[in-house]
C-alpha cells in the first residue's frame, strides 16, 4: 500500500517519525546508526525510522516485533505503489555465489553512489543483516546469539560464499536460541 500524504500526516501525530537522506551513507553508516537507535532508551513502537534516497522513501524501519523479526522492530522496503515486509523465505533466492562481492559494495560505496532499488533482493537482504546484527544485545537473557556472534556468522558466510553456507546462516535468524547457535558454530567450522 502507497502511504499518501495524508497517511503520513496521521502516523505523525500518532508517533514520531525520524528521517533520514542515507544518500551519502555506507552500510557501515547504516549499521552505526542502528545500533545507537536500538541502543537507545527511546527505541519503542511509538518512533518510525525513514530512510530516504535522493528525495525517495527506501525503506522504514517500525520499533515493534513481528514474528518474521522478532524482539526490535519490522523493515519496510518502498517502490512504486506499493511497499514490502521482507522475509528470508521470500528474498533468500540471492543468496548464492557472489552474493559476497554485491555485500561488500553496499558496505563499502555510497548509497548514492550504487543507487540501490528498493525492490532488488540483494539490498533487502543487506538492510536486514545491517539491522539483524544491530539489534542484538551483549548478555540476551534468552540466550540468544548476541551482536558479535552474529556478525561472525555473517562474515564467515560471506567468506564461504556458498549457498550452503548462507543457508546455514539463515538458521542463525531463526528457531530456538539453542539451534541458532549451533549454526553460528556450524559456520565457524565450515570456513576452517
Amino acid at each position: 500500500m502507497h502511504e499518501t500524504a495524508a497517511d503520513i500526516a496521521f502516523l505523525n501525530k500518532m508517533i514520531e517519525i525520524r528521517s533520514e537522506e542515507i544518500e551519502n551513507w555506507t552500510g557501515t553508516t547504516l549499521q552505526n546508526y542502528l545500533k545507537e537507535q536500538t541502543d537507545g532508551d527511546e527505541w519503542n513502537g511509538d518512533t518510525r525510522f525513514d530512510f530516504f534516497l535522493n528525495g525517495n522513501l527506501l525503506f522504514h524501519l517500525e520499533a515493534n516485533g513481528t514474528v518474521h523479526q522478532p524482539r526490535n522492530g519490522r523493515i519496510f522496503f518502498h517502490y512504486g505503489q506499493s511497499s514490502n515486509d521482507p522475509r528470508y523465505d521470500s528474498i533468500k533466492s540471492c543468496l548464492k555465489p557472489g552474493f559476497a562481492k554485491q555485500y561488500g559494495v553496499f558496505q563499502t560505496e555510497t548509497f548514492g553512489k550504487v543507487n540501490p532499488d528498493a525492490a532488488d533482493e540483494e539490498f533487502e537482504m543487506f538492510v536486514l543483516w545491517q539491522f539483524e546484527i544491530a539489534r542484538r544485545v551483549d548478555g540476551d537473557p534468552e540466550g540468544f546469539p548476541m551482536r558479535e556472534e552474529i556478525e561472525d556468522a555473517i562474515m564467515d558466510a560471506l567468506i564461504l560464499d556458498t549457498s550452503d553456507g548462507y543457508k546455514v546462516l539463515l538458521g542463525t535468524f531463526r528457531g530456538e536460541w539453542k539451534e541458532r547457535r549451533i549454526n553460528c558454530r556450524k559456520l565457524r567450522k565450515m570456513k576452517e
